[in-house]
């Protein structure tokens, strides 16, 4: 590894409700003034799937691949690969693949802090 590229074989994918998650930059020695964050998120169909909000910032995707749809705050929208997203801060949302497909994102916050930037919601999504 060095210290500009990421491959893809070396992320390591953490288990979310509903979805999986990586920081394709946790072994980089990132300087403290730098503001942004990044995951890549792999999403698979799920009926049981719950909204998420970001209370401290916007967040901007890109569908890397994989088509469905985004539930922005109770509405529907289509979205598929090379599409890009802006969801405003604070606004409950997710990203449900079409039945039996899968759907990889490019998700990047301005701010250095994620983990103080997600806020998992008991809100059912229900696909319509």
């Amino acid at each position: 590894m060095n210290n500009f590229i990421r491959k893809a074989s070396e992320l390591t994918f953490n288990q979310l409700p509903g979805r999986t998650s990586a920081d394709p930059f946790a072994m980089f020695d990132i300087p403290s003034d730098v503001n942004i964050s990044a995951r890549i998120v792999n999403l698979s169909y799920d009926p049981d799937r719950h909204a998420h909000m970001h209370p401290k910032t916007v967040e901007i995707s890109y569908v890397l691949s994989g088509s469905g749809e985004l539930w922005l705050d109770g509405e529907f929208y289509a979205i598929e690969q090379g599409d890009s997203i802006l969801i405003p801060r604070g606004i409950p949302h997710a990203t449900i693949p079409d039945l039996e497909k899968t759907m990889q994102l490019l998700c990047v916050f301005p701010t250095s802090d994620f983990s103080s930037n997600i806020e998992e919601l008991a809100q059912k999504v229900i696909k319509k």
